[in-house]
């Protein structure tokens, strides 16, 4: 593979680039944020949400199922690099594969409906939706309200709660139509490496109240995180937890107390108090509770202890805060909190005329569906995954037009929207990757991104 160069300078011919190999063998491509231009969204964008999009024919008429998109492996922020691990370029020896990067803010879910099942000709409440979050940061909230389900109002709750974990299953179903509300919490996500002292970084201001969560990425870390009175460089936490690799200890007047809990990937820590308690929870459930005055109030800390520690999705009152007395060994990014609904059908196997269970994605919804709330949806219309077609519910009738747009800003058609109220064009993309669709009006400006065939 050949990299041309400006310049007079002689081109980099690596011909083997990423043909063999995994993990730390080399085989890797690396982006460097800090020599882009100041600001740019690659900086300050969390590397779970870059993307490396891979184009084998070079922008000619082009097999999907040789396209490919690659999630960023890793950050490392002493270099200012993004880096993708096993990243095989040029296969074929033809030269003709091109590259580019890509950020994408949002979130994206993959639903599995499981049928209700039957007794007597009647279906029981024993349906399930499998969620699998393909894009997307711990930790989430999610709602399923009944759109047209036998025995239930339209928008009563069948079922709310939060996960941390990349799939979650939400169980006792009846049959019918639901809508489903997703949402990523917003939070901070820290990374922590000390090489002997304690590493540390505190929440700016004191709380009478509150709830403090956070979930175990990896079972690899040792630090104590909890509330504490003073800022003591993570060295006076009273209340809160002492997480060591794959178990968590619960921290009280500064002290380990009972047994240590174990940890699996995923697990969510949690300190909720109040102007008297404080108590402790390990996913959402409370193991120990503890009469305590809040006096001037509780700040919050975490100090690390040797080696890499990190905690994802860390939330005060189910948002993200500002950080400060942040030690040199603690990076950290904050995450945004982002929506998607969509809407699910959990049939029944009672009978034949009772539609199966489905997701609107399997009616051919866009698997990026919607953002709470927006007027504009994009549906995909083949299994290509190349071709959607987008409707704009409106007020009142007027005329709208569609914008599609590449990652680069390159705008790859323009469509006037059909219909009165409810405008609906068709379109194509010409490959993998993400792209934004606009649809504009006299008045208003709507707009939704989307990730072809991911």
């Amino acid at each position: 593979m050949i990299f041309e160069t400006t310049g007079g300078e002689p081109a980099l011919n690596i011909p083997r680039l990423r043909r063999n190999g995994f993990g730390d063998s080399g085989n890797m491509v690396e982006l460097g944020y800090g020599v882009l231009a100041k600001g740019n969204k690659f900086a300050g964008t969390d590397y779970r949400n870059v993307f490396m999009l891979i184009d084998r024919g070079a922008g000619d008429k082009t097999d999907i199922h040789e396209n490919i998109i690659i999630r960023c492996s890793r950050k490392d922020a002493s270099r200012e690099k993004l880096v993708f691990d096993n990243i095989f370029m040029d296969t074929d020896g033809s030269g003709s594969d091109t590259f580019t990067f890509a950020c994408f803010d949002g979130i994206l879910a993959r639903l599995t409906p499981h049928n209700a099942s039957c007794t007597g000709g009647k279906p029981r409440k024993d349906g399930s939706l499998d969620i699998s979050m393909v894009v997307g940061l711990p930790s989430f909230s999610y709602s399923l309200l009944a759109d047209s389900v036998e025995n239930m109002e339209k928008g009563a709750v069948a079922s709310r709660g939060n996960f941390t974990t990349k799939t979650y299953t939400v169980k006792n179903l009846l049959p019918g139509n639901y809508s489903l509300l997703i949402k990523q919490n917003a939070g901070i996500d820290i990374t922590a490496e000390s090489t002997g002292g304690v590493e540390y970084a505190h929440a700016v201001g004191r709380r009478k109240q509150g709830e403090v969560t956070w979930t175990i990425p990896s079972l690899t870390s040792d630090y104590r995180a909890g509330l504490c009175t003073t800022l003591g460089l993570g060295k006076n936490i009273l209340h809160g937890f002492d997480v060591k690799n794959a178990t968590a200890q619960v921290v009280v007047e500064g002290k380990p107390m009972g047994a240590a809990v174990t940890l699996n990937g995923g697990d969510a820590l949690g300190i909720i108090f109040t102007p008297d308690t404080v108590s402790y929870t390990v996913n959402g459930i409370v193991v120990h509770r503890a009469a305590k005055k809040a006096g001037l109030g509780w700040l919050f800390g975490m100090g690390f202890n040797k080696g890499l520690s990190t905690i994802d999705g860390l939330s005060i009152d189910g948002g993200d805060f500002a950080l400060t007395s942040v030690s040199r060994g603690v990076a950290y990014e904050t995450k945004k909190a982002v929506e998607d609904s969509m809407a699910v059908m959990i049939g029944s196997e009672c009978s034949s005329s009772v539609p199966k269970a489905q997701t609107r994605s399997a009616e051919n919804t866009s698997f990026i569906e919607r953002q709470a709330h927006s007027a504009l949806t994009v549906t995909r219309k083949d299994v290509t995954g190349m071709a959607f077609s987008a409707e704009l519910k409106l007020a009142k009738e007027t005329d709208a037009e569609l914008l599609v747009y590449d990652t680069s800003g390159r705008l790859l058609s323009r469509t006037d929207m059909a219909g009165g109220t409810i405008k609906r064009a068709d379109f194509t993309v010409p490959q993998t990757g993400v792209y934004v669709v606009k649809a504009l009006t006299l008045e208003e400006e709507f707009t939704r991104k989307i990730m072809a065939n991911y």
